[in-house]
């Protein structure tokens, strides 16, 4: 069978089409270590795959966009998910699925399998790619094994292997992926175990957990952890897991996490003899190999198992790994993260907020003031980095939610998953109703007061009567009286998922889609309540501003506030790449197409309003398109007026994208240098199925 190479055969010269792990489990056999029943499906099966069904080429597309180093990871992470839905929705050709499945078949029969990436490379010296490729358990049904074989290839264009392939510079277009199929080993217990533990390189490190080893790796069991004198053999520590209550088992094609059976809840996976066994595995592997190594192993009826062994990258060519480790984000640490988003962060930044609009800073003294804008500059930054710690990686439960969507439905667009998590409940939108009802009011002549503490409350603008409202901001106001409102209608899409689920796991279907559903309001919401405490210090910064301009500080004062003017307020979004102030394109030149990532579904035409400051929002007009660096949370008073979205700022999570999607309008993002190829006026055609403008 040319696709396959059975573990026994798999030397040296096969290790480029076998991969690393593949060959790291067969030279662990060569030397008389337990492992699971194995075969290699080659490299070379993945790029017939790719060639005969065009994947290769759409996955060109997708990734030459524009320069690899020019995307942001939201971005990248867009792409995988559009590859991995595609991977997803093209099967094998037939005659290499009967020839993949028979092989299977007269190999392991009908027990279960583990399907693992197997890339050459992946398990190096000077690179890890550990869990940023994809590996699959507990697997039966052929048609089963054979879609998650395409996973595994397409784990090849994960957002985090994606991005620690930039960060190494290795070229992306010439990786290759094998799989590793194994039977799997059903053990009492299962863990890993560190040659040179990376917290203390005298010891051996073990950590332990009841049942299938996927608790332990995706966090979602805590361990038991034991250190082990390198020397000694002798246990120098152990740090039992706060509780035992959770085991991962096997179920039919999946894995599901139970509650542990009370008689075990006291005692450790591991007794001394078994801690001390593995001990002795990880250093004689390291011995073998030549390098300390980190194993997965399980024990089966007291016999130990090692599932796979891979090297222990050096820190000093791993120092970003553990921003990787935050794109891998488990179900229950999401919803951890969403308890102290909701019972702490959230409810900290409203009130810091609400309570900084409401201190009248023009009468303070000159001392109050510095004491002010130093505090405030020093709150601001605490939130900014609850915001990055906690704000941030919460976004993943919206993209946890789609991958399973997808994995379940094979949605021909791969964003389908969006529209079951639009409740309306945004704070955006709330703030745009409220809009639209000041516009009804103004129309009727209600109560002037009513009116103007509505302007105040959505605008932050504080006036003593009608008179002294601008115009720019009652036009704007009164365009409202014509926008259309989001509709919601998805019961059927909430049916179809959940019946998707076998009966016993429906419950944590619900689950998983409270949380994508609070993720994605979240997203959106936590900009305006960060924005709330941003005006607050914007308000102290232009106030500190007028007194040193009218020198009411004496030296001592003024030194501190010209400090923390200079600090100003760091910016929550990165900047834009090319950070040269000269452009990257002759001026005199007149684009006629422009290419981003597609971001909210659609076709739609109508002339640019380009916008680079906030009082450019006053000129927009309806069934404009809204172009920007990067739609900020004030601008979103102007999407359901606008016809379509672009912005330089790429991802399908940004505040624009949301916003678009909640009133169905075409978006495209990631749009290099938008704001200055495209002109005020400028007639655009955007297509946000494909990304793509067309200035007409």
């Amino acid at each position: 069978m040319k696709f396959f190479i059975h573990i026994d055969d798999i030397s040296e010269a096969n290790r480029k089409f076998a991969g690393d792990k593949a060959f790291n489990i067969a030279l662990l056999k060569q030397s008389g270590v337990n492992v699971p029943a194995s075969v290699a499906l080659k490299t070379s099966a993945c790029k017939d795959y790719l060639h005969s069904s065009g994947m290769d080429t759409f996955i060109l597309r997708e990734l030459k966009r524009k320069s690899l180093n020019d995307y942001r990871w939201e971005e990248l992470w867009d792409i995988s998910l559009r590859i991995k839905n595609a991977f997803i929705r093209h099967e094998m050709p037939t005659n290499m699925q009967n020839k993949i499945s028979a092989y299977i078949k007269d190999s392991f029969g009908d027990k279960p399998l583990a399907v693992r990436s197997s890339a050459p490379g992946e398990d190096g010296q000077n690179s890890s790619f550990a869990g940023l490729h994809e590996s699959y358990i507990n697997l039966t049904d052929t048609k089963e094994i054979l879609k998650h074989i395409r996973l595994v290839w397409a784990s090849l264009w994960s957002v985090s292997a994606l991005l620690y392939r930039r960060q190494l510079e290795i070229d992306i277009f010439k990786s290759s992926m094998a799989v590793l199929i194994q039977e799997v080993i059903c053990g009492e217990c299962s863990g890993v175990a560190f040659s040179k533990s990376p917290d203390n390189s005298q010891c051996v490190a073990v950590e332990a957990v009841y049942g299938l080893n996927q608790g332990l790796v995706d966090g979602t069991v805590e361990p038991d952890h034991w250190n082990i004198d390198r020397k000694t053999i002798r246990i120098c520590d152990f740090f039992p897991a706060s509780a035992h209550n959770k085991i991962v088992i096997p179920a039919k094609d999946q894995i599901i996490v139970e509650d542990i059976s009370p008689n075990t809840k006291s005692l450790p996976p591991l007794n001394t003899e078994q801690v001390i066994m593995l001990a002795d595995e990880a250093l004689r592997q390291e011995k073998y190999f030549g390098h300390p190594r980190d194993l997965e192993w399980t024990f089966q009826d007291g016999k130990l198992f090692i599932l796979q062994s891979r090297p222990i990258t050096s820190p000093d060519n791993n120092t970003d790994f553990k921003y990787y480790d935050n794109l891998l984000l488990s179900f229950e640490q999401l919803k951890k993260i969403r308890i102290k988003l909701e019972n702490e962060i959230l409810p900290g930044m409203l009130k810091t907020g609400n309570e900084w609009k409401q201190k009248n800073i023009k009468d303070i003294d000159e001392s109050d003031l510095l004491d002010c804008l130093v505090e405030r500059g020093k709150e601001y930054r605490h939130w900014l980095k609850a915001y990055d710690e906690y704000c941030i990686p919460f976004a993943h439960g919206v993209r946890l939610f789609g991958e399973i969507y997808n994995s379940k439905l094979n949605p021909e667009d791969p964003y389908e998953f969006v529209d079951l998590l639009r409740t309306g409940e945004l704070l955006s939108l709330k703030r745009n109703q409220k809009i639209f009802d000041l516009s009804r009011s103004l129309l009727v002549q209600h109560n002037d007061v009513e009116i103007l503490n509505t302007i105040e409350e959505i605008f932050g603008y504080k006036y003593k009567d009608m008179s002294e409202v601008p115009d720019k901001l009652l036009n704007l106001i009164e365009t409202y009286t014509d926008v259309a409102k989001p509709e919601y209608c998805k019961n059927t899409m909430e049916e179809l998922f959940i019946n998707s689920f076998a009966d016993e796991q429906k419950t944590s279907a619900e689950e998983l889609l409270d949380l994508g559903k609070a993720s994605y309001r979240i997203r959106d919401d936590d900009n305006i309540y960060l924005d709330g405490v941003k005006r607050g210090l914007e308000s102290i910064i232009k106030e500190a501003s007028r007194r040193i301009s009218a020198d009411c500080f004496n030296e001592e004062q003024k030194t501190v506030v010209e400090k923390e003017l200079a600090v100003g307020i760091p910016e929550l979004h990165s900047p834009n790449i090319n950070n040269n102030d000269k452009p990257l394109y002759d001026e005199t030149i007149k684009f006629r197409q422009l290419v981003g990532q597609p971001a909210g579904k659609g076709i739609a035409k109508g002339y640019a309003r380009v916008i680079n400051k906030f009082d450019d929002l006053f000129a927009f007009k309806k069934d404009e398109v809204l172009v920007c660096d990067a739609v900020e949370p004030e601008m979103t008073i102007v999407a359901p007026l606008a016809s379509a979205v672009i912005e330089r700022r790429g991802g399908m999570l940004i505040h624009g994208a949301i916003i678009a999607r909640e009133y169905g309008l075409p978006c495209v993002t990631g749009v290099p240098e938008a704001t200055k190829k495209i002109k005020d006026g400028d007639l655009l055609s955007v297509d946000g199925w494909l990304g793509i403008i067309t200035i007409l």
